[in-house]
């Protein structure tokens, strides 16, 4: 298979999905589903980092169609998708969130799994600090 998700942290807060190869739509839901089961076997909130660095989209069939689907099938404890891909796709993905603000405010853009990490970490410090204390 040419996608595969997996924790990336052992505390099971990040999951993460490498994509390599020439993978397939098939496989970009299978993984999407794996994901999905990983997500729905804890409580807490999960963060999800998309590498799509190693691979190759296909080259039939709607990539904003496509993700807007899985994300719409996310589970209910889902956090935020960063997807790390190169500087041209984050130009792309720019544009797919102009066409879904709803859904756009879950999807950050990395070319690093470094920058995809802090850029969780940062999202993840504002959202505490909008949250009152009890």
């Amino acid at each position: 298979m040419s996608a595969k998700s997996y924790w990336d942290d052992p505390a099971q807060t990040v999951i993460r999905i490498d994509y390599e190869g020439n993978w397939t739509w098939e496989e970009y839901f299978a993984a999407a589903d794996d994901g999905r089961d990983l997500a729905s076997s804890v409580t807490h909130r999960v963060d999800y980092i998309l590498d799509f660095r190693n691979g190759t989209q296909p080259k039939a069939g709607s990539v904003m169609s496509n993700a807007r689907n899985v994300l719409l099938k996310r589970a209910p404890n889902s956090g935020v998708f960063v997807t790390v891909s190169t500087p041209f796709a984050q130009v792309m993905l720019n544009v797919f969130k102009s066409f879904d603000r709803k859904l756009s405010a879950l999807i950050y853009g990395a070319t690093s799994i470094e920058e995809a990490h802090a850029i969780l970490a940062k999202v993840r410090q504002q959202e505490a600090e909008r949250t009152p204390q009890t």
